[in-house]
């Protein structure tokens, strides 16, 4: 797969109690890898207090690719099932410990 350089914006949507999901954005100067969507998943949840959200609900990503003219194209969608997510938050806080 061949990255080119960015800005990449990734927007995560998650299911909350409320009517409107919690969406989470972060911007990466690369194309990112799923993996690293994961984890950047764990930890952005974990500083926006989304915890339980993340362990109780899939998750929805989209990787889109801002042009010069501030144009969002999207390159890359997922979908993150909660046993997956469960996973990876606790292998994020053993590496955390």
């Amino acid at each position: 797969m061949t990255t080119q350089k960015g800005p990449y914006i990734v927007s995560l949507y998650l299911k909350t109690n409320k009517e409107e999901p919690a969406m989470v954005v972060w911007k990466e100067e690369e194309e990112p890898a799923l993996s690293d969507i994961m984890k950047k998943t764990i930890a952005e949840c974990v500083n926006n207090r989304l915890t339980n959200e993340l362990l109780d609900n899939p998750a929805s990503v989209v990787v889109r690719k801002m042009d010069e003219e501030y144009n969002m194209n999207e390159v890359a969608s997922y979908i993150l099932d909660k046993e997956t997510l469960k996973k990876e938050f606790f292998q994020y806080i053993k590496m955390d410990l």
